[in-house]
């Protein structure tokens, strides 16, 4: 069973059990919650979510193993799918970069003196 964890900016969907005993007890991976919901969009052949929609569609989502999903629908239908992590890149902001940018060059400068 997943629990949805918000803190900062933005949501996740972790093991419980990781969430109460540790990753010695389990070490399932946190599924964002953007690229949760965007899967499901895409399960479903929607453009956009649309959360009444998944509501009276997926009865339930079983996570698998390496970044695998099961969407259960209503109806017993059972869609598989792979979920991709963001690229760490993809998860930098603009500000992050410059900031990044910033340290290095004063790396850059303490070596050349």
């Amino acid at each position: 069973n997943y629990k949805r964890k918000a803190g900062g900016k933005n949501a996740v969907w972790q093991c419980s059990t990781y969430l109460e005993q540790g990753k010695a007890a389990c070490y399932a991976k946190q599924i964002p919650e953007t690229i949760l919901l965007k899967t499901a969009t895409e399960v479903l052949g929607l453009d956009d979510f649309d959360e009444k929609v998944f509501a009276e569609n997926i009865a339930k989502i079983a996570v698998q193993k390496s970044n695998w999903l099961i969407f259960i629908f209503a109806d017993g239908q059972e869609v598989e799918t792979l979920w991709q992590d963001r690229s760490r890149a993809e998860s930098w902001t603009d500000e992050m970069k410059q900031v990044a940018r910033e340290r290095q060059l004063k790396i850059l400068e303490g070596r050349r003196e």
